[in-house]
This record gives structure tokens, C-alpha cells and sequence, in this order.
């Protein structure tokens, strides 16, 4: 459902919201708030890729000898 709702931000310019939102059956509400929280999605992926490369780090650091509770700690 994603890939529709990317689809209708990147046609916008070409169709209007209404159209392609009833082409795809995607309600116009959903796909406004979708747009809306863009920005928190991306702070939370970007907090997630940041945890990602602090635990690889710290993995590799132990020469890959921690597990998940001793990272965790």
C-alpha cells in the first residue's frame, strides 16, 4: 500500500489528488496523512540506522564475540 501512496506523490504534478486517489482506492484522508507524518518517519528511521551502526559497531568492537544481552548492557 506504500508503493500507491508514494505513486500518488510523485504524479501529483500530472493528476490531481482525488483522481489517482480513486484510481488506486486509496482514501484521500489516508493519503494526506501519510504526507503529513513524512517527517516523523524519517526521524525515526534515521534514529534506527544510528542504533544500527552504534550495535554493529560495538559487536565488531568485541571481535564479534558480544550477543544481544552484553550489547544490550
Amino acid at each position: 500500500m506504500i508503493a500507491k501512496l508514494a505513486f500518488i506523490a510523485a504524479h501529483v504534478g500530472h493528476h490531481s489528488i482525488r483522481l489517482l486517489c480513486r484510481v488506486l482506492g486509496v482514501s484521500r484522508s489516508w493519503f494526506h496523512r501519510w504526507q503529513r507524518t513524512a517527517p516523523e518517519r524519517a526521524a525515526r528511521a534515521s534514529r534506527h540506522d544510528a542504533l544500527v551502526d552504534e550495535i554493529r559497531s560495538i559487536f565488531e568492537e568485541s571481535k564479534q564475540r558480544y550477543g544481544a544481552p552484553r550489547i544490550h548492557a
